[in-house]
């Protein structure tokens, strides 16, 4: 009988992800636990910088 760790489960998940975005597959990820409040604002911040830049070079 074969034996499964978390461990190997984890690791045959991410070669499977890794094989769905080669292959043009979009693949999400998610997070358990939130960064720290200062991270994630930055984040977001940059995010919304970002959309900005692309709407003033659609609007150009």
């Amino acid at each position: 009988m074969e034996q499964f760790s978390f461990y190997n489960v984890t690791m045959e998940a991410k070669a499977a992800v890794a094989r769905m975005a080669k292959s043009g597959i979009k693949v999400a990820e998610y997070m358990t636990e939130l960064p720290k409040r200062e991270l994630l604002e930055q984040k977001l911040y940059k995010a919304v910088e970002m959309a900005r830049e692309r709407l003033e070079v659609k609007a150009a």
